[in-house]
C-alpha cells in the first residue's frame, strides 16, 4: 500500500496519473501481473531506483522476482503530454489509461547496447536510460547512452598505465555504449564486516593521494558548483517541499563559503566513497571512474564523507575530519585542503539528499530532510 509521503506526492502531482501506482508495491505488482504477456507472472515487482520530473514523469528501476530467478525491468509514469512516446518504447506493455509503460532492460531504447548482451548477463545496477551496469563470469559490463565519450576510455587507460590499481579494459564499443572490464576479486569496503579496519583506512588514503598525484590529465573538468547544486535544491524541492527553502539557503552558502577560494585543480575520481575500492587478495582497487575529471583534490574526501552519512555510518554531529578519519592520515592533506572540506561535504550531501526517495527507503522524507539539515550545519559554523 501507499506510505502517507507517497500519497501526498502523488497527490500533489495529478499531471502524472501512474504515479500512486508506480509508488504502491502492491499495485504496481498487480498491476503487472494482470497485463503479463507470458506464464508464469512474476511474484513481486521491487522498484529499485526511482527519477522524477514533476509534472512530467516518473522512471523506476524494478527487480521482477519468480521463485529462483530475478530480472532487470523498467517502468514509466508520464503526463499526457508524453503519451505519444509511451507507444516507442520498443517491446514495451502499455497502459492508455493510466499512462504506465513496461518494458524489460533490453527493450530500453536509450540504452541500445543492452539488446546486443547475450544470455548469462547478471544485472548489478540499473539506471533505466541512463546506465546498465552487469556481470557475466570474469568480465564488469557497463552500458551507457552512446555514443560513449572517448574520454571514458582514454583517461581510464591512462590511469592504469600511470600504476594505479584500476580493473583492465578489456573492450570498448563507443557506437554502442558498451564497455567491458575485468572483474577485480574481492569485496568492496561497504560490505566488510564490522567496516574496514584503521590500516585500510589508511591504504585507500594512500591510494587516493597516489590517484591525485598521478600525471594523467583528465579529459572532462567538473562542472561548476552552482549547476551541480541548483539540480540538488530542485530534487530535494521535487519530493519535500517543506525542504525546498533550507536547501536553497544551504546551496547559498555553500557558494558563499567556495567563492574565492584557492584550490587546486588535480584528476579525480568524481564519485569516490567505500562501494568504489575493492579490498582483494592483491591489496586495493579502485573501480568506476566513469566521473574521473579534473577537479579539487578535496572533493573527492569530501564525496567520501557525504557517502557515509547518507549510508548512516557516520556519527550524528561529526564533521568531515572525524568521518574520514585514519583515511586522512594516509592522505596527508595540506592544511588549505582542511579549511574547504566542510563546504565540499556540504555540497555532496546536498547532492544526495534526495537518494532516500530515489532507493526508496522507507522513511524517505525524515532521511531528506536531515540531510538537508546536516548539510547546512557542515557549512553553517
Amino acid at each position: 500500500m501507499l506510505t502517507d509521503a507517497d500519497r501526498l506526492l502523488a497527490g500533489r502531482d495529478p499531471d502524472v496519473p501512474g504515479l500512486a501506482v508506480l509508488l504502491d508495491p502492491d499495485a504496481l505488482t498487480a498491476w503487472l501481473r494482470s497485463r503479463w504477456r507470458g506464464r508464469p507472472a512474476p511474484d513481486a515487482v521491487t522498484v529499485r531506483y526511482l527519477r522524477y520530473k514533476p509534472g512530467t514523469a516518473l522512471v523506476a528501476a524494478v527487480e521482477l522476482t519468480w521463485p529462483g530467478a530475478t530480472r532487470a525491468g523498467f517502468v514509466k509514469a508520464v503526463a499526457p503530454s508524453a503519451a505519444p512516446k509511451l507507444a516507442k518504447l520498443r517491446g514495451a506493455t502499455v497502459d492508455d489509461g493510466r499512462l504506465l509503460a513496461f518494458g524489460a532492460a533490453a527493450d530500453d531504447r536509450r540504452l541500445p547496447g543492452l539488446a546486443r548482451l547475450g544470455p548469462g548477463v547478471r544485472t548489478l545496477r540499473y539506471k533505466p536510460e541512463r546506465r546498465w551496469v552487469g556481470v557475466a563470469g570474469d568480465r564488469v559490463v557497463k552500458v551507457h547512452r552512446p555514443p560513449l565519450p572517448p574520454s571514458v576510455v582514454s583517461d581510464h587507460q591512462a590511469v592504469r598505465a600511470a600504476g594505479l590499481p584500476v580493473p583492465e579494459l578489456l573492450a570498448a564499443r563507443p557506437r554502442h555504449g558498451l564497455v567491458v572490464y575485468r572483474w577485480v576479486d574481492g569485496e568492496p569496503l561497504d560490505r566488510s564486516r564490522g567496516g574496514p579496519d584503521g590500516a585500510t583506512h589508511r591504504e585507500t588514503g594512500v591510494l587516493l593521494r597516489r590517484l591525485h598525484d598521478c600525471a594523467v590529465v583528465p579529459a572532462r573538468t567538473r562542472p561548476p558548483h552552482r549547476l551541480e547544486l541548483a539540480g540538488a535544491v530542485r530534487a530535494v524541492a521535487a519530493v519535500l517541499p517543506e525542504a525546498a527553502a533550507p536547501a536553497v539557503a544551504t546551496a547559498r552558502a555553500i557558494t558563499g563559503a567556495l567563492a574565492g577560494a584557492d584550490r587546486p585543480v588535480v584528476p579525480v575520481h568524481g564519485d569516490f566513497s567505500a562501494d568504489q575500492v575493492i579490498a582483494g587478495p592483491g591489496g586495493l582497487a579502485v573501480i568506476d571512474l566513469d566521473r574521473f575529471c579534473a577537479d579539487d583534490p578535496a572533493a573527492d574526501l569530501a564525496g567520501w564523507a557525504a557517502a557515509e552519512i547518507v549510508a548512516g555510518r557516520a556519527a550524528p554531529d561529526d564533521r568531515a575530519a572525524p568521518i574520514l578519519g585514519e583515511l586522512l592520515d594516509g592522505y596527508r592533506p595540506p592544511p588549505a585542503l582542511l579549511d574547504r572540506l566542510d563546504p565540499l561535504t556540504a555540497a555532496a550531501l546536498l547532492r544526495r539528499a534526495a537518494e532516500p526517495f530515489r532507493t526508496r527507503q522507507a522513511d524517505w522524507p525524515r532521511q531528506v530532510a536531515a540531510h538537508v539539515r546536516r548539510a547546512h550545519r557542515l557549512v553553517a559554523s
